[in-house]
């Protein structure tokens, strides 16, 4: 690929500081048109399989949205901010190590969120949403004791 095709691409750090790729509509246009020019036998597989048509689907998708033809459903979860979490785990009169082994969560990683020494990656942004709406059924959910309020009853099923 020619360093052209790079000039409108940009690296970027997602809530959980992993790194992403950002592509410009032209660059992903120019990919997919690569990859459509090929040769149609140059896998030397005889039929094309479930999964490779459901990928041919999805990357048709990709290309409509990207044209401006269609939109994609998407759904954004907020980073949560320090005191949001801390404000959730009190509201559920918990100690930070009774909410991190009730929610199957890393003591250290929340005491690192609510102190803001790092961010929540996005499954657990996701987690901490579903804990502030519903905790009972995250608790449910996991199959842990007590209910998500700290009370000393057991979860029944």
């Amino acid at each position: 690929m020619s360093n052209k095709e790079y000039d409108s691409t940009e690296m970027n750090t997602g809530g959980g500081g992993q790194p992403t790729l950002s592509l410009s509509p032209l660059a992903v246009e120019r990919r997919l048109a690569k990859t459509a020019a090929m040769p149609h036998n140059w896998w030397p597989m005889k039929e094309r399989t479930h999964i490779g048509q459901e990928i041919e689907t999805a990357l048709g998708e990709v290309l409509a949205h990207v044209r401006g033809e269609t939109a994609l459903s998407c759904r954004i979860v907020d980073d949560p901010s320090a005191e949001r979490i801390v404000a959730l785990r009190k509201r559920l009169k918990l100690s930070r190590q009774k909410f991190a082994d009730r929610f199957g969560l890393d003591v250290r990683a929340v005491q690192d969120w609510e102190q803001g020494r790092r961010v929540p990656d996005r499954v657990a942004r996701v987690l901490l949403t579903v804990i502030d709406h519903d905790p009972d059924s995250v608790v449910r959910a996991l199959g842990t004791e007590g209910s998500a309020t700290g009370d000393a009853q057991t979860a029944t099923r």
